[in-house]
């Protein structure tokens, strides 16, 4: 379905408009679009007064998009680092609502994982920092962990803040055995390359 009035007023920011909508009934669990519920769009637009709106009227942190070809379904939190909303981690980060180390349905991914997919440094040391520490190593449904992700799509300053904090060089990935130097190779992402050789990544490692 398309989106609601209620969807179309937490997309403009318009917090009286939501105000209004939710003490006339309108239901705050409604998905429009791909399973887009108001609080993804708030979250993911950074309009946290109205996620805590919402949130007061029942509105769900596990609430899921639906989950595409190409595309893993998202909680509200997963789909605002996914947009780059560092405000949203602050503001959720002493919630004990908020499960950091939550993974994706299909890949498996943690938010860690998300926030390397888009190379978004800030929001990779934040995680680092703030709750998601614990997943500099996490391996996802293929093997893949954050450093690859990172070093697969060319990320050097997410590289280097993963290694900073003791990120594995030579994992590998189940799918098909490709180290982080391997997937940075491949792609042509040369700093990232010469970055993980600098903190001794091995140049004989052999795809398995």
């Amino acid at each position: 379905m398309g989106h609601t009035a209620l969807h179309c007023a937490v997309a403009f920011k318009q917090y009286d408009a939501v105000w209004t909508l939710l003490k006339l009934g309108a239901e705050c669990t409604v998905t429009a679009d791909a399973g887009m519920t108001p609080l993804h769009l708030a979250l993911g637009c950074g309009a946290l007064k109205i996620a805590d709106l919402l949130v007061a009227h029942g509105a769900s942190l596990l609430a899921v998009t639906d989950e595409m070809p190409d595309e893993d379904a998202y909680t509200p939190l997963q789909y605002a680092v996914r947009a780059g909303q560092l405000a949203a981690l602050e503001h959720w980060r002493d919630r004990e609502l908020v499960d950091w180390q939550l993974k994706t349905s299909a890949r498996q991914w943690t938010l860690l994982h998300i926030a390397c997919l888009h190379g978004d440094v800030d929001l990779v040391h934040y995680l680092l920092r703030h709750g998601g520490g614990e997943a500099v190593n996490a391996v996802a449904a293929d093997g893949a962990t954050p450093l690859w992700i990172a070093a697969e799509h060319g990320h050097l300053g997410a590289v280097q803040r993963l290694l900073g904090e003791g990120a594995e060089l030579e994992t590998w990935t189940t799918a098909d055995g490709v180290t982080p130097l391997l997937a940075a190779a491949r792609r042509g992402h040369v700093d990232v390359a010469l970055a993980l050789i600098a903190r001794g990544a091995n140049t004989s490692s052999p795809r398995s």
